[in-house]
């Protein structure tokens, strides 16, 4: 990593004292013990490296932001093979819920809602971005139930 020094790192046994402090916190039986569990690195709480925390936070927030921004403005090719067509789709999964709960199998492109020509009830058609991410979503939703008992899904068709 960028800035870390190695040889301070094992002049200061750094190593051993965070694991120290580390079984120390574990063991820690009230959050008032807690003071007396880090003291051991209280002599590198400097402004110095207070400096260097804020820094590499600040860093860590853009990249996560960049990250955020592109996640949400995917470009991709519609792919019957990366669609999942979820249906039905009951009323407490609105679409940001249903966004929320399948991005963890993979980047979404767009979701659209897809109501019933009879007019009760909806679908919902995800476009994932790799068709490994809808077959992995199909599988949770399909055998895992991650959206309910009542919900199944399949692969999108041209």
């Amino acid at each position: 990593a960028a800035g870390f020094c190695r040889e301070g790192y094992a002049d200061a046994s750094m190593e051993t004292r965070l694991r120290e402090a580390i079984q120390s916190i574990i063991a820690c039986e009230s959050h008032e013990d807690l003071p007396k569990c880090i003291e051991t690195l209280a002599e590198f709480s400097t402004p110095e490296n207070h400096q260097r925390i804020d820094e590499l936070l600040d860093k860590v927030g853009r990249v996560r932001a960049i990250g955020l921004s592109s996640r949400s403005t995917v470009q991709t090719r519609e792919s019957p093979e990366a669609q999942l067509v979820i249906s039905p789709v009951p009323y407490h999964l609105t679409m940001q819920v249903l966004r929320e709960r399948m991005e963890c199998f993979g980047k979404i492109a767009y979701i659209k809602r897809r109501s019933h020509a009879i007019g009760v009830g909806a679908d919902a058609l995800i476009q994932f971005a790799q068709p490994a991410h809808a077959a992995y979503a199909l599988e949770a939703v399909n055998d895992m139930k991650v959206l309910g008992p009542t919900v199944i899904a399949r692969i999108g068709k041209t």
